[in-house]
């Protein structure tokens, strides 16, 4: 493989979208990913957290949120089987009475995640500009 091109000022999405393309590890077909087999269009990258890429996905029906691990370094964390520590995490915040999205669907052959959408600010936000609410514990 050669080198990664260069590309001036570009939304981030785009950039995001460019890179997995020139590794291979997202399908073409205008920007959709696939999981277990269901096709999601691509509406908008939501952001990259350590463990991975977010995404809103359509069904056509309906709006997702739809996480594609990856397995860049981290200098911060180890991490082993990323796929299983967040089914693990999910659990335990579930178990435990946390709300936060729901699990929809899982493709561990591809390592990807569907959860519900829900739009506003993440709870990083909320906490650092004191908009946590009592309704959200």
């Amino acid at each position: 493989m050669g080198t990664i091109p260069r590309f001036g000022e570009v939304d981030s999405f785009y950039m995001d979208f460019l890179l997995e393309l020139w590794y291979g590890e997202c399908e073409v077909n205008e920007m959709e990913f696939s999981l277990n087999g269901k096709r999601y269009e691509v509406i908008r990258f939501l952001g990259k957290g350590k463990g991975g890429y977010s995404y809103l996905v359509t069904d056509g029906a309906g709006r997702y949120t739809l996480k594609k691990i990856h397995h860049e370094p981290c200098d911060y964390y180890t991490f082993g089987d990323k796929l299983g520590s967040e089914l693990r995490d999910y659990e335990t915040l579930r178990n435990v009475g946390i709300p936060m999205p729901e699990l929809l669907d899982v493709d561990h052959s591809q390592e990807r995640l569907l959860k519900t959408f829900i739009d506003g600010d993440t709870i990083n936000v909320l906490v650092k500009e004191d908009g946590m609410m009592p309704e959200y514990y």
